[in-house]
């Protein structure tokens, strides 16, 4: 199946991944195991938040569907 990401501009994007991107995964994968297939890190996974275009956050064992559009950030603060 194929799923849609869009990476925060300064987020390390793997395998030299356009800043918009569509991948190929295999059905009923979880968030978990596409970060993995992008070779994410643990410490990376741990830190990435991701959201739907609605602005849903997903979690780590969410199910992704085909055509999911995704979000990857991480968490920014300040002050």
């Amino acid at each position: 199946m194929q799923i849609n990401i869009e990476f925060m501009v300064s987020l390390r994007r793997p395998k030299n991944l356009d800043r918009i991107a569509q991948i190929n995964v295999p059905d009923n994968s979880t968030l978990k195991h596409v970060l993995k297939l992008l070779e994410y890190n643990f410490n990376e996974i741990r830190i990435l938040q991701v959201f739907r275009p609605d602005g849903s956050r997903l979690t780590r064992k969410d199910i992704l569907k085909d055509g999911e559009k995704l979000f990857l950030t991480i968490p920014v603060g300040g002050g």
